[in-house]
């Protein structure tokens, strides 16, 4: 299937004639009009190439402002069993540390991971029942950390 512009063809075709028949009619092409702009001079206004001029353009009207809703209660538990979860794995990426080291963060990931399946149990999620699944998908990567320095997996 041929697609084609025939008002964009039939527009060039009457600019090329327009140009071969008028010479005293001044002809502006790309470089011409580039020149000009970057001279700061005065260009046309293009009605020569079939342009139309635009008027003033405002931006959309800015959304009335809202008041912050207060976080629900698990999301800190939340934040802080991520940053736990960050601080043991760079603790853990980090080949000076020791093992006796690594215990305290292993503790409070452990610690936390408690409080926030205790807040799930009790069903504090305050509105944020969509955000439910990553909740449990951060619990069991804890539980999994744990359970992995336990086990002994990093002597």
């Amino acid at each position: 299937m041929k697609i084609e512009n025939s008002l964009f063809a039939s527009e060039i075709q009457r600019l090329a004639r327009g140009a071969g028949q008028s010479s005293s009619r001044e002809t502006a092409n790309f470089s011409d009009l580039l020149a000009k702009a970057v001279a700061n001079e005065n260009v046309s206004d293009g009605s020569q190439l079939g342009c139309q001029t635009v008027g003033e353009v405002s931006p959309p009207p800015a959304p009335e402002s809202q008041p912050p809703r207060p976080t629900p209660p698990l999301w800190s538990e939340l934040n802080g069993l991520l940053d736990s979860l960050d601080s043991y794995a760079q603790a853990l990426g980090n080949p000076t540390w020791s093992l006796k080291e690594l215990e305290p963060l292993a503790q409070d990931l452990e610690a936390k991971a408690d409080q926030l399946e205790q807040g799930l149990a009790a069903q504090q999620l305050g509105g944020a029942g969509n955000l439910a699944g990553l909740m449990q998908e951060v619990l069991a990567q804890a539980r999994v950390e744990s359970i992995k320095f336990r086990r002994g997996d990093y002597v």
